[in-house]
């Protein structure tokens, strides 16, 4: 599985750019965000960038992202 940053035909590109955006839309609707969910950001793969990016609409608080980002991470996401 290729990471934001990691390998893969887009990995490095798409990654970066979708990493970028998720992180500006995160600090845009909640301020800023702790050093361990910016890191539990970066470790989503590319797909799941994308998958969270369209999510952000949904979050109210650190603690709906914390939430999200921990299904993401465990891949219990619907």
């Amino acid at each position: 599985m290729a990471t934001a940053t990691g390998e893969g035909l887009y990995g490095d590109r798409a990654g970066v750019s979708a990493l970028g955006c998720a992180l500006r839309l995160v600090k845009q609707q909640l301020g800023e965000i702790s050093g361990s969910l910016e890191a539990q950001i970066e470790a989503l793969s590319v797909v799941q960038l994308f998958q969270f990016r369209g999510a952000l609409v949904d979050f109210h608080s650190v603690d709906e992202l914390r939430e999200r980002l921990a299904r993401h991470l465990t891949g219990t996401e619907e």
